[in-house]
């Protein structure tokens, strides 16, 4: 019970961090990244990506949003200044295609036969942590629709006592990609459902015996993100990623049973093309 309530405790801080790491970056974007405007007396209107202020010469200098321009304007003539009034980039189009890295932590909670369960207790502690990272290709052939390929790797390592093992899942899949409209033109969410295949191993030492084991598994991956642009075409993304595993049955009396096999908390970086 102790070593079950302290991996719950590590892994809710380790999910504190991500969380933090995550609006730290989001805050720093949106600082960096949006436009302001300028309202001048003669009702002209300029949208600026940064704004110097000369306050000796009594002007501001306007740097023009997509192109090179900069236009000054004496404080006499400015009527208001709205900062972070705009996205910077208010013409955003809907990707054709998209490559993606993810990072982050994994929660997992599984307690079917994978490996030598019954062997190594150790196996069995019942909230392990460990650690992600995934790649996801994505197509859309249509406007919000497209098809997904995903590979991602996880690693799990349990020490107790005199005993330690890891846990090493590959996982392989393909299935559907989808990507919402820009909600505040910035900010949109993206999914994907896809059927992976998993190979499973575990190797470790039990009072300094080695054991090693080796299995075959069918997931079932969703995978919801929130998604905010750092320029037109690279976002920074924040997601979960549930996967559903089963045994793959090798007998006919097997039977497929489903069951959450782990929660993965990660950050990544999209490409769009």
């Amino acid at each position: 019970m102790f070593i079950k309530n302290q991996n719950i405790n590590n892994s809710c801080r380790l999910f504190q961090k991500s969380s933090l790491l995550f609006f730290f970056i989001l805050f720093c974007s949106l600082s960096l990244k949006s436009q302001h405007q300028v309202i001048i007396n003669n009702a002209d209107t300029l949208n600026c990506y940064h704004i110097d202020h000369d306050y000796e010469a009594g002007t501001a200098h306007c740097y023009i949003s997509h192109s090179d321009s900069i236009y000054t304007v004496a404080h006499i003539n400015i009527v208001s200044i709205k900062y972070n009034h705009y996205p910077a980039y208010p013409d955003i189009k809907q990707p054709r295609f998209s490559v993606n890295a993810d990072f982050g932590i994994s929660l997992a909670n599984y307690t079917q036969a994978f490996g030598c369960l019954e062997n190594n207790p150790i196996l069995r502690i019942s909230m392990k942590q460990g650690m992600n990272l995934s790649l996801n290709l994505q197509y859309f052939a249509m406007d919000y629709f497209g098809i997904t390929a995903h590979y991602s790797f996880l690693r799990f390592g349990d020490y107790k006592d005199s005993t330690k093992a890891k846990e090493i899942f590959h996982n392989i899949g393909l299935g559907i990609g989808y990507c919402s409209p820009n909600f505040t033109k910035q900010f949109f969410i993206t999914g994907q459902f896809t059927v992976n295949y998993s190979m499973y191993s575990t190797e470790g030492y039990v009072d300094s015996e080695h054991f090693s084991e080796t299995n075959e598994l069918w997931c079932l991956l969703l995978n919801p993100n929130l998604n905010f642009h750092i320029t037109e075409t690279v976002i920074f993304r924040f997601g979960v990623t549930v996967n559903v595993m089963s045994k793959s049955p090798n007998m006919i009396e097997k039977v497929f049973k489903p069951k959450i096999g782990n929660l993965n908390i990660g950050l990544g970086f999209v490409k769009y093309f």
